[in-house]
C-alpha cells in the first residue's frame, strides 16, 4: 500500500473536534462521542464495507460540557458502559478546561447526570483512565500527581488517594489484563504501574529520550504484553515481561511526539503516531518499517484504531477522517 494523503471516508462537523472516543458494541451499532466547543455529542456509527461509500453517523444524544468555554481535551468510555439492552448505560470521563474533571452518565434518551470531581489537581489535567471495572478513575496532571477517584465513595469525597510523580504526568491507561492497575507515563521518561486498590506502585521502564508524551499497549497472545511509548519523536516497544531494553526503536518525528496507538487484535503489529513539526500522522508497519500512511493537519483532535476493524480514525479540525489499513499478506 502506498502512502495515502486523502482519507477513504470523512465526516464534517460545524465546529472543531477537540477529542473523540469510540465504544465497540458487540450487540449492534457502535457508539461514538465527539467533544465539540460546548457539548459532548453521542452518535451511532456504522462503517461502510467498501472504500468510497458514505460513513453513517446518527445523532442520538447531546450533553452540555460547560458554560465557560472550557474545552474538553480527552474522552474515555467506562468499561461498564452497556448497550446490550434498553435502558442503555453510557458512562464517560472528560477532563475539560484547566483542572475540571467530570463523569457523564446517560441512557441516550432523557436521563443524563454529571458527576463533577473536585479538589484533586492543582494544574492542567492531561489524561484519565478507568480501573476496577468502572468504579475507579485515575487522572494525571502537570502538577506531578496521579489522583485516584472512587466514584462510589460512601463519604461523598471521591478523591481517595494520590501518587506523587517525579515529573509531569502526561498519559495514563488502563491495564489490559488486571482492572486494578493503571500504567502512567511521566514527561521525563518514567513509566510506572499503580495498583489503585492497594496504592502500591512499580517503576517499570525509563525511556532513553524525552519528553515522553504518550503510551499504549498491545496484547500478543495470552501472555505477552507489549508497551509502546512516544518520546522525543521516537517510538519504542517493550515486552513488559522483560523490560530491560526495548524490542524496537524508531525515529519517526523530527522533534516531539503527541500520541501513539497500537493496532489491537492484530498479529501484524502496526503503530500510529502523531508528532511534530506541525502535526503529522504516520502509520508504520513494525516488522518491515513500511510507512503505510502520512497525513498532515493544522489542528489535531485525536487518533484511534477503530475496534475490531481495519480502520483508523483521525480528528483534524472540523473533519473526522477514516482510512482502511490492510494487514500484511505475508506471515
Amino acid at each position: 500500500m502506498e502512502n495515502e494523503t486523502r482519507s477513504h471516508h470523512s465526516y464534517s462537523y460545524k465546529e472543531v473536534i477537540n477529542a473523540f472516543a469510540i465504544f465497540h458494541n458487540p450487540f449492534g451499532k457502535d457508539i461514538f462521542c465527539v467533544a465539540l466547543e460546548l457539548e459532548l455529542r453521542l452518535q451511532w456509527i456504522e462503517l461502510p464495507q467498501n472504500i468510497g461509500e458514505d460513513i453513517n453517523l446518527i445523532d442520538v444524544a447531546s450533553m452540555i460540557l460547560s458554560d465557560d468555554g472550557a474545552r474538553c481535551h480527552a474522552l474515555k468510555f467506562s468499561p461498564d458502559t452497556s448497550l446490550a439492552r434498553i435502558p442503555y448505560k453510557v458512562k464517560l470521563a472528560a477532563p475539560h478546561g484547566l483542572m475540571n474533571l467530570s463523569v457523564f452518565y446517560t441512557d441516550l434518551k432523557s436521563n443524563t447526570t454529571i458527576q463533577h470531581l473536585k479538589g484533586g489537581h492543582t494544574w492542567f489535567i492531561n489524561d484519565v483512565a478507568w480501573a476496577c471495572g468502572g468504579d475507579m478513575l485515575a487522572s494525571v496532571s502537570d502538577d506531578c500527581c496521579c489522583v485516584v477517584w472512587d466514584l462510589n465513595a460512601a463519604s461523598g469525597d471521591e478523591n481517595v488517594g494520590r501518587f506523587r510523580l517525579s515529573s509531569e504526568g502526561t498519559a495514563v491507561m488502563s491495564h489490559p489484563t488486571d482492572s486494578n492497575l493503571v500504567i502512567v507515563a511521566e514527561k521525563k521518561g518514567a513509566i510506572q504501574i499503580f495498583n489503585l486498590r492497594t496504592k502500591e506502585s512499580t517503576r517499570l521502564i525509563q525511556t532513553p529520550t524525552g519528553p515522553l508524551t504518550s503510551i499504549d499497549w498491545h496484547l500478543r497472545g495470552e501472555k505477552v504484553l507489549l508497551l509502546a511509548a512516544l518520546a522525543g519523536g521516537s517510538t519504542y516497544i517493550w515486552d513488559v515481561g522483560n523490560p530491560s531494553r526495548p524490542l524496537n526503536a524508531k525515529k519517526i518525528h523530527d522533534t516531539d511526539g503527541i500520541d501513539v496507538r497500537f493496532r489491537k487484535n492484530c498479529a501484524d503489529i502496526m503503530i500510529a503516531s502523531v508528532g511534530k513539526p506541525g502535526k503529522t500522522l504516520y502509520v508504520v508497519r513494525n516488522q518491515s518499517n513500511e510507512i503505510l500512511l502520512t497525513f498532515s493537519m493544522n489542528y489535531y483532535g485525536g487518533v484511534a484504531w477503530y475496534p475490531n476493524s481495519n480502520y483508523i480514525a483521525l480528528a483534524a479540525g472540523k473533519h473526522l477522517h477514516f482510512w482502511k489499513i490492510p494487514q500484511s499478506s505475508t506471515k
